[in-house]
């Protein structure tokens, strides 16, 4: 009987290199605490499959806006959609690599991330990003896109705990890189208390009530 060992292996091979192929995917996810204004607790992975609209738009200050929304395919009561506003330091063009202290209006050291939904926005927010992939088409929006974010609000009846209000998340556009939560929370070493004082600044907030919640 003739051997058909070599045609399996080909066969497994074939399903193989099938299955790893990667294909560009729109995929926006984000997770919140609670407290979040902007997320209310809510987590949610959206994509093209669910009826949402992908849609990347050229900013002012040389930044741009990653928006979905499943305005044309969801009944009134399921209608929703988040907006990330993304913007480099003064002068500059954002290209893949971390933004630390982010804050919700840029300047000439730092960079500028806004992410809001559902008509829910933060007055002043503080955070961080990555973009681990970009590429611009003529009009300065990118034609593809993989970035990860997070960000803190300024829920009015909090004190220092801003740190709690967080949302993070991640967008996928014409991307093939994978998805995943998102960057995790610095570590409270000297970079991770370093980085959590500059965001209290960029909120308005006391370093003393950061101090005595860390002892």
């Amino acid at each position: 009987m003739r051997s058909t060992g070599g045609f399996r292996v080909f066969l497994m091979l074939a399903f193989v290199l099938f299955c790893c192929q990667v294909h560009a995917a729109n995929v926006f996810s984000f997770t919140s605490s609670p407290t979040s204004w902007v997320g209310q607790g809510q987590s949610r992975v959206m994509t093209e499959a669910d009826g949402f609209e992908f849609h990347s738009v050229a900013q002012f200050w040389d930044g741009f806006s990653c928006w979905v929304n499943n305005w044309d395919s969801a009944p009134p009561e399921d209608e929703t959609d988040w907006t990330l506003l993304l913007f480099p330091p003064t002068g500059q063009t954002l290209s893949v690599g971390m933004y630390w202290n982010a804050e919700r209006y840029p300047s000439a050291t730092t960079a500028g991330m806004d992410f809001s939904g559902e008509g829910r926005g933060h007055n002043m927010s503080a955070g961080y990003f990555e973009i681990l992939e970009i590429e611009y088409g003529p009009g300065g929006a990118p034609t593809k896109l993989a970035v990860d974010f997070y960000q803190y609000g300024d829920d009015i009846d909090s004190y220092w705990p801003q740190l709690e209000n967080w949302a993070r998340g991640s967008i996928r556009y014409n991307s093939d890189i994978p998805l995943n939560d998102g960057p995790g929370v610095p570590a409270l070493t000297f970079p991770g208390v370093a980085l959590v004082l500059a965001l209290m600044s960029c909120l308005g907030c006391r370093y003393v009530r950061l101090a005595s919640t860390l002892t």
